[in-house]
């Protein structure tokens, strides 16, 4: 006698194989590319530029929401546009560690050849 159910179950296998092989049949994303050569970011200038804003006395004191990240805020915005960045910005209050404070969201972007984007966050909202 013959039995439906021994031959639905070898079919399990089968069916999950197609599925599997129905997603996978699709072009590898195209690399990302882009205009800059790779010596385009030098890790030492930006180095340098942190340390040149870490002494100075306007950027002292930069705690959250105060004078000196205020300021901080704006050097960063002027560093981006000189690298044609486009910038933004934003306020939005935010609970700190030295409370609740109005804080200045700073956004730099640059229109490359690709949708995707890529993001650098630096907080300024800690000790």
């Amino acid at each position: 006698m013959l039995d439906l159910r021994l031959y639905r179950a070898a079919f399990v296998p089968v069916l999950l194989a197609l599925i599997v092989v129905a997603f996978s049949l699709h072009d590898r994303p195209a690399a990302l590319d882009t205009t800059l050569s790779a010596d385009a970011y030098d890790g030492t200038v930006a180095a340098r530029q942190i340390t040149a804003w870490q002494h100075q006395p306007a950027l002292a004191d930069r705690q959250p929401g105060g004078p000196g990240d205020e300021a901080l805020a704006g050097q960063i915005a002027v560093a981006l546009r000189a690298n044609a960045f486009a910038v933004s910005q934003r306020t939005f209050g935010a609970r700190t560690t030295k409370g609740d404070r109005t804080l200045r969201e700073v956004v730099g972007e640059r229109t490359g050849s690709s949708s995707r984007r890529i993001v650098v966050v630096a907080f300024r909202d800690g000790r």
